[in-house]
């Protein structure tokens, strides 16, 4: 996993200071939405006090919460590192005072403090993937404390074009989840991976050596969601078993 920060508190005081210094401060009332899903602003927030909620809104217009906000943690990133559109809404609980770095900032916080940088990277990075993997119609039937235990190890990657992620023989124990770009399978048939496919590269759960080679046709960003708790699940579940092996053929 990442060695990455959760909250403020864990970075350097130079860094704490050098962020207050760039950003600006913004007050919330309780229901104000402070970034909404599919917005491409481009800013970092940091919650300074009160509680905010993470809500994702499906094709259908089913809200659903995936998280809750406290003091001390960074929410945004995504959006401002990758260029990324809004996974989900940020809704203040009660009054809150955030603090905001916007594009204009981006280039600063590089050169003053690029360790901070790189570690919301990382930490955006894979919050795009479990955000993205909790959204998936896979999981939409199991209770949250199940989808929670699923993607307590997931881990996100980029792929540049060419990579190949794996190749026929190699055992590769995860669920995998295509946040952006296109990969290519060549098996026992040829198949165009998009943005939000998924499949089972190993071919089924019980994780036996894979039939396909997945190559990036162009930069991919995939999450990795280990198969341990999946066959856990799946048989204490049989529709989402039957959702996962049907996941193999994306």
């Amino acid at each position: 996993m990442y060695d990455r920060p959760r909250t403020i508190d864990e970075l350097p005081p130079d860094c704490r200071r050098m962020f207050a210094e760039l950003a600006e401060k913004l007050e919330f009332l309780p229901g104000d939405v402070i970034c909404r899903q599919g917005d491409e602003d481009g800013y970092l927030y940091l919650l300074e006090s009160g509680t905010l909620s993470v809500v994702a809104e499906d094709e259908q217009g089913e809200k659903r919460k995936l998280a809750t906000i406290t003091p001390g943690n960074f929410f945004g990133e995504i959006n401002f590192i990758f260029g990324a559109r809004r996974v989900a809404s940020v809704i203040a609980d009660e009054e809150a005072l955030v603090s905001r770095l916007g594009q204009k900032q981006k280039n600063a916080l590089i050169q003053r403090m690029p360790a901070l940088y790189n570690r919301l990277r990382d930490l955006g990075l894979n919050r795009w993937g479990v955000i993205r993997f909790l959204a998936h119609p896979l999981l939409k039937e199991l209770p949250r404390e199940e989808q929670e235990i699923l993607t307590r190890d997931a881990v996100s990657s980029v792929y540049p074009s060419g990579t190949v992620l794996f190749d026929r023989g190699d055992r590769v124990d995860d669920f995998v989840l295509l946040l952006s770009g296109t990969m290519d399978l060549q098996g026992e048939a040829s198949l165009e991976m998009h943005d939000g496919d998924g499949l089972l590269p190993a071919g089924g759960l019980d994780g036996v050596a894979g039939l396909s080679r997945a190559t990036a046709v162009i930069e991919c960003v995939v999450v990795f969601v280990p198969l341990a708790p999946m066959r856990d699940l799946a048989a204490r579940h049989a529709d989402f078993g039957r959702l996962l092996e049907r996941g193999r053929s994306v």
